[in-house]
């Protein structure tokens, strides 16, 4: 038991070493965050028994699309054979964070501090979240290992 333990203890540090060892590219960080602002997005919107995520989707569909697409070549980019799987997982765990923020409120709380931010999101069209995507970028740069610098 104790040996199968230090294992697992040492790939996940080998893994975490890997991790830390992967670098983005300014657009992959874009996309990344356009990623976390739509999961974010799903869970309130459901939270909250809101359509706004479904009208954003079906508003945005080519933008989310695209940075989807991104995600999955940097995870591709990276060394990862099964990238689209990875990518899903990773939603998920975004998906799965974000449902545990959410849950530390209750309901009427959480969804009155969200609905500027939900009414914001009804009408964000493709241009306005290209740009929201940039700035979330641009503010969250530090927490990305950047490539080639």
């Amino acid at each position: 038991m104790r040996r199968s333990f230090l294992i697992l203890l040492l790939l996940s540090y080998a893994a975490g070493a890997d991790a830390a060892q992967v670098c983005y590219l300014a657009t992959e960080v874009e996309a990344d965050q356009a990623v976390q602002f739509q999961t974010e997005l799903m869970v309130l919107s459901n939270a909250c028994k809101t359509p706004v995520y479904t009208k954003f989707t079906q508003r945005n569909r080519s933008a989310i699309v695209s940075y989807q697409n991104e995600l999955i070549e940097h995870f591709r980019r990276t060394g990862e054979r099964h990238a689209e799987t990875v990518f899903e997982t990773y939603l998920t765990h975004l998906a799965n964070e974000s449902a545990l923020r959410a849950n530390e409120q209750p309901p009427a709380d959480l969804c009155a501090h969200a609905a500027d931010w939900l009414r914001a999101a009804d009408i964000t069209g493709p241009d306005e979240f290209r740009r929201l995507a940039a700035s979330r970028a641009a503010a969250s740069s530090p927490a990305y290992r950047r490539c080639g610098g």
